[in-house]
């Protein structure tokens, strides 16, 4: 099914096919063809594709993300200005305090959290589907709704800034 909002369908329909993979963790042609409602035919060139590119690996006839993932999020995360700026001052944060911080950043609406101080993979039960790095809006969490809440407060100061100034040039 073409989509409007993309300039290249078959872009997205791959992007598509990557996060159909993550939900399922491991799936077959037949069972995420009908998910994604597409031929086999069309979605095993996607997969072709993918795992020629090192994205996918196929596994007993199932298909799972590769780990090439976990490289493009590192540098993701290396190179993002929030996370050079911040992650000392969040570092020191959570051992002067001795409490779980996070370092967040804002992304088209979704909050993912850069660094956390204090967090153990090893104490989520084997079954947690969302664990750090999350990549959630930003009203379904904590930090997500403080960061909301500031942006807000900042724009508000904005606001009254300009209103300010525009009344400064009418008295004049």
């Amino acid at each position: 099914m073409s989509d409007p909002d993309v300039p290249i369908n078959s872009v997205k329909r791959s992007y598509d096919v990557i996060d159909e993979i993550r939900e399922r963790e491991q799936v077959g042609v037949t069972e995420l063809a009908e998910a994604l409602e597409i031929p086999k035919s069309t979605l095993h060139n996607h997969l072709q594709t993918l795992e020629q590119l090192g994205y996918l690996v196929q596994q007993e006839e199932k298909y799972r993300l590769s780990t090439k993932f976990l490289h493009l999020g590192r540098e993701a995360r290396n190179s993002h200005e929030v996370f050079l700026y911040g992650r000392e001052k969040v570092k020191r944060l959570g051992e002067q305090s001795d409490a779980y911080c996070q370092l967040v950043c804002e992304e088209n609406g979704r909050g993912t959290i850069l660094l956390a101080t204090r967090w153990q993979y090893e104490d989520l039960p084997p079954t947690a589907k969302h664990v750090y790095p999350m990549h959630e809006y930003l009203h379904t969490n904590a930090p997500g709704r403080q960061f909301s809440h500031s942006f807000l407060r900042n724009e508000l100061k904005k606001s009254s800034i300009v209103t300010a100034c525009q009344k400064t040039q009418i008295k004049r």
